[in-house]
């Protein structure tokens, strides 16, 4: 499954693309491809739990270190990274 921003006005129309193969309940991994402040994974995190599947655990391929981590553990969340920006530069 996969998450949309926002719904479009257009195709299936649905925020959450594959939901109808997923039951309620199902622990489900959010990955993103780049974190910055962590707002975007939230809002994935909310879509997911609305929709009744339980997350268990957050990654990004790469942290840019602005936030994000703090962000989602304030939330109750932790965010492991393959790489951050730091090992990057």
């Amino acid at each position: 499954f996969f998450i949309r921003k926002d719904t479009k006005g257009y195709g299936i129309k649905e925020r959450i693309v594959g939901l109808s193969n997923i039951p309620p309940g199902t622990r489900v991994v959010i990955v993103e491809d780049t974190t910055t402040t962590g707002s975007s994974m939230l809002a994935a995190i909310e879509a997911a739990e609305e929709a009744q599947l339980h997350v268990t655990q957050c990654i990004t391929i790469v942290a840019r270190q602005e936030g994000a981590k703090e962000l989602l553990a304030a939330c109750g969340y932790k965010l492991e990274s393959i790489v951050t920006r730091a090992d990057l530069v």
